[in-house]
């Protein structure tokens, strides 16, 4: 779509009528083509030439595409958003991780929210079977932001699953395991701000360590 940038940042406007303006021609992109609606958001959110308010309204349109707090439109949304090619929606994916090791701090913390909500909808269905390996990754090789955006997107994830009602989902398989491994590593780190992400995790995902331990016994 022309100038999405451009809209994204006039979506954040304190001027009604340029911000309702904006509202309405990304509600129209969206409607006239999602596919290609989602995957523009995607590049703009990982584009480090691009402005981090826009960058930022990017994820916050992304994740309201695939997301929605009433429960018949969420539905709806995560219909539509399972009938798109799999390649497109892996490219998606694929552009949301990357989007936790931009150097903007804004535009990172959108960015969890986005795989926060993807991983909703792809790890029930065993479609993104890779993140949580991605995710312990750049807790163990990445940078100190790169490590706390990973730890703080694991934290909204088992806050997340469980708020919907589906948190048993993720002590399905080896998913509780390499939540717990990938947080216990956070916790380790030398750095301050990565064991304080870490220890925000663990809070989220303590009733998923009670059940592991259940289940060992």
């Amino acid at each position: 779509m022309a100038d999405l940038t451009k809209i994204l940042q006039d979506a954040l406007s304190g001027d009604l009528a340029t911000r309702q303006s904006a509202e309405t021609k990304l509600a129209q992109a969206e409607e006239q083509n999602t596919a290609l609606y989602v995957v523009e958001l995607a590049k703009q959110l990982t584009s480090e030439d691009r402005p981090e308010d826009s960058r930022q309204m990017a994820g916050v349109m992304l994740k309201n595409v695939i997301s929605s707090k009433d429960k018949q439109v969420d539905i709806a949304k995560a219909q539509k958003w399972h009938s798109l090619d799999p390649a497109l929606r892996k490219d998606v994916k694929d552009r949301a991780v990357v989007a936790l090791k931009t150097p903007s701090s804004i535009a990172q913390k959108s960015a969890c929210q986005v795989v926060t909500k993807l991983a909703r909808l792809e790890l029930p269905n065993n479609g993104w079977n890779e993140l949580l390996p991605l995710l312990q990754n750049l807790v163990i090789k990445g940078e100190v932001s790169w490590k706390k955006a990973a730890l703080t997107t694991i934290g909204y994830m088992c806050e997340d699953f469980e708020e919907d009602g589906r948190g048993e989902l993720l002590t399905q398989g080896n998913l509780c395991n390499d939540i717990l491994t990938t947080v216990v590593q956070g916790m380790r780190d030398p750095d301050g701000g990565v064991r304080l992400a870490a220890t925000g995790a663990l809070y989220h995902a303590l009733l998923f360590a009670e059940r592991n331990f259940k289940v060992e016994e």
